[in-house]
């Protein structure tokens, strides 16, 4: 896209670096060298984030190396994962208590709007259980 094009002379040094550090990793074998350079332009050509991640030289090539193609795809390290789904499974708690384990330990996933009121889609911290819940359900103790 003419929006996300970079100048040669900017591109040029951080294709090589990661070319130089593919190289320096899998000298050794061309098969491996040459099918880790394939997944990696294939995905860098594919993935907005990754490149523009990439570009601004927020991720180092040698990184790049490691990251396995789901990681590549979402243009994020593992550590970048984790925590991204650490913090998105930061749940509200509720007063409801669990259907299946009866424990107290039930937090808001969803909220489903219907024109019949809303509905909550809950799960249990403590056993994993997964269920739909009125407000009244959400609201009631014990």
């Amino acid at each position: 896209d003419n929006e996300n094009s970079y100048a040669p002379n900017e591109v040029v040094p951080i294709v090589a670096s990661l070319e130089r550090s593919t190289f320096e990793a899998l000298h050794a074998d061309y098969h491996k060298y040459n099918q880790k350079m394939r997944t990696l332009l294939f995905n860098i050509k594919k993935s907005s984030v990754l490149c523009k991640r990439l570009m601004d030289k927020a991720l180092d090539p040698p990184v790049l190396l490691t990251m396995t193609p789901d990681e590549l795809k979402a243009g994020l390290t593992p550590a970048e994962i984790a925590s991204e789904s650490e913090e998105s499974r930061q749940l509200q708690m509720t007063e409801a208590r669990c259907r299946r384990c009866t424990e107290k330990k039930v937090g808001i996933l969803d909220i489903i709007h219907a024109s019949r009121g809303d509905r909550y889609q809950v799960e249990c911290i403590s056993c994993g259980y997964t269920s739909f819940a009125s407000r009244d359900d959400i609201l009631r103790n014990g």
